[in-house]
């Protein structure tokens, strides 16, 4: 890629992509080692509303 090239700020993840990934890589570790998966962990995988930093 020619650095003039460069993806925009923009065009980057937003924390609640990344937090979203992030659980859903989580989830697919647990059912690939017969684990269940967290419940947090699933509502943020499946794109559902999760608590703000820092609230459990």
């Amino acid at each position: 890629m020619l650095p003039s090239s460069r993806p925009s700020p923009a065009a980057a993840f937003t924390e609640q992509q990344r937090k979203q990934m992030r659980a859903q890589c989580l989830v697919f570790l647990a059912f690939r080692n017969n684990m269940e998966p967290g419940k947090k962990h699933l509502e943020i995988a499946l794109g559902g509303e999760y608590p703000a930093e820092g609230m459990n």
